[in-house]
């Protein structure tokens, strides 16, 4: 059983099942049991200890901006190329978004493509000790890998920290300055 912030999934060979979380999705325990239903189908898990835990999740999936851990007190540095939305969303959080390096809390890098990746190791060389930096890219997308991204990060002494699903065409992963 796989949960994010859009979709609940059982990964399974004879009956695998998923469903897009949203308002007409419910969760609830019976007879010990998650069970869990879309108005079109309906599964029961039979998950332990951790029931009540899966049921606040996937009734109350977290936010992008929870994913990220943004903070309304915290300075955002975003490069070029994230969505209007994704920046609008940043203010709807009480974010802000600063230009001066030196001034932000946690970085933001859109890599489309490997030509984009020295506008990655231009950022990672900026990127203050104590700050992280995450970065997306397009899913599943010939023009750039993750591996790639991994290896430019290796180079200016940063490790993969955490990923999330940034958008249904973006994947992104938060790296972190290996300690010495």
């Amino acid at each position: 059983l796989y949960l994010d912030s859009e979709y609940l999934q059982f990964k399974s060979k004879e009956h695998p099942w998923k469903i897009k979380l949203g308002k007409e999705v419910t969760a609830k325990k019976l007879q010990g049991k998650l069970r869990v239903s879309d108005g079109k189908s309906t599964l029961s898990f039979d998950i332990g200890e951790d029931t009540d835990r899966w049921i606040h999740k996937i009734l109350n999936p977290p936010t992008l901006m929870i994913k990220l851990g943004v903070k309304a007190e915290h300075t955002y540095w975003v490069s070029a190329g994230f969505s209007k939305e994704f920046k609008e969303e940043l203010k709807l959080a009480s974010a802000g978004i600063t230009r001066a390096t030196k001034n932000a809390s946690l970085f933001f890098q859109y890599v489309p493509d490997r030509s984009a990746l020295d506008k990655l190791a231009d950022a990672l060389g900026e990127v203050p000790d104590g700050v992280n930096i995450w970065v997306a890219w397009p899913k599943s997308s010939p023009k750039v890998s993750q591996g790639e991204i991994m290896d430019c990060a290796k180079k200016f002494g940063f490790g993969p920290s955490k990923t999330a699903a940034f958008s249904s065409e973006a994947s992104s992963m938060r790296f972190a300055r290996k300690k010495k």
